[in-house]
């Protein structure tokens, strides 16, 4: 029988969809038409922390947990449908308990032989000339991304791409993701662009903002372009490092990991590359300061 454990609700007052329905909502399998939902003697509500033991049931999943203890046991159980369930999970409101944690371990890797400086433009034909030698992993970023050709036994690039601008800065990384699947590690590569705003009065042309992270899952050969999903790029001055996203309420974080789970299908992975890309505002201004409160996300 699996366990999941909540970690909260999806918003202050939850759907419907997302609460719990007592056992007499139920008829054979089937959610009875004449439960009102609306009635809380009907509806079993959860709190975050709670751990309850699933298993499958004609029509939807029931959940038992105990609220008492070991000595005064209070059992509840309640019934909800797998389709919901698996939103709660993909949203990182519910985690399977039972399933090796950490799933997924993170190495990133990050590379400067291709990069550009603020402000700086690399045009095709253009070369550059290679400090030391390659490492791995800049080898994999430039070939994966098709950047350059590497000449002179890696000591030299004809770059085949252009890209940077007089407001932007360009980076590459590579990450190494492993899956623990039945205990065996399966490691994948992907390779990321990130496009810095410079920020054009500061002499140090700090990075102020993320304008777009590119994903290319080398063993698929597929790429992904995100965006910040409309998240302010005015809150430097109160975040102090570049962002592309800034959660800052745990109604932000919701809504964001809709966004993140459905673009990467799976909810491990969008939380780490949240972890990476997000920044949040400073303590002292999170609660606040208005544009730390933003609304880009719903």
């Amino acid at each position: 029988m699996s366990v999941i454990k909540t970690f909260g609700t999806p918003e202050p007052d939850p759907p419907l969809e997302y609460r719990l329905r007592r056992p007499k909502c139920f008829d054979d399998g089937h959610l009875n038409p004449l439960c009102d939902l609306n009635n809380d003697d009907e509806i079993l509500d959860i709190a975050a922390g709670e751990v309850f033991q699933i298993a499958p049931f004609d029509g939807g999943i029931k959940l038992v947990g105990n609220r008492g203890n070991s000595s005064a046991p209070e059992i509840v159980e309640g019934y909800i449908g797998k389709t919901y369930l698996d939103k709660l999970n993909n949203r990182a409101v519910v985690t399977y308990a039972t399933l090796p944690h950490p799933r997924y371990t993170l190495k990133v890797i990050e590379t400067d032989a291709a990069n550009t400086k603020c402000g700086e433009k690399l045009l095709v034909g253009k070369e550059r000339v290679v400090k030391g030698s390659l490492s791995e992993a800049e080898r994999e970023v430039i070939e994966g991304f098709g950047l350059a050709q590497i000449t002179n036994d890696g000591k030299q690039l004809h770059f085949a791409k252009s890209y940077g601008s007089d407001t932007t800065d360009v980076e590459f990384s590579l990450f190494k993701v492993t899956e623990r699947i039945n205990g065996q590690p399966s490691t994948k590569t992907f390779l990321a662009q990130k496009i810095y705003r410079c920020d054009p009065n500061s002499i140090l042309n700090e990075r102020v903002f993320i304008e777009s992270v590119t994903i290319l899952n080398v063993d698929r050969d597929m790429s992904t372009k995100f965006t910040p999903f409309g998240t302010p790029d005015d809150l430097y001055k109160f975040i102090g490092a570049p962002y592309m996203y800034s959660v800052n309420n745990s109604n932000q974080y919701f809504k964001l990991m809709d966004k993140l789970a459905e673009q990467f299908e799976n909810r491990a992975l969008a939380g780490f590359f949240l972890s990476v890309f997000n920044r949040s505002c400073k303590g002292k201004h999170r609660k606040t300061e208005p544009k730390c409160k933003h609304n880009a996300y719903d």
